[in-house]
């Protein structure tokens, strides 16, 4: 589930480039055979209760 984020991620943040070791039109298996190393967050917008 991390290398299609991690590549989404290069496709829309190119500045991220330099924290992963795959180029941005990679195939999906080189994204995954990095993807154990690098963490993937969701990040939700805050809900006051």
């Amino acid at each position: 589930m991390r290398a299609p984020i991690l590549r989404r991620f290069l496709e829309l943040a190119p500045g991220g480039r330099p924290h992963l070791p795959v180029a941005p039109g990679a195939p999906l298996a080189e994204f995954e055979r990095i993807a154990a190393r690098y963490p993937v967050f969701r990040v939700l917008p805050y809900q006051p209760e």
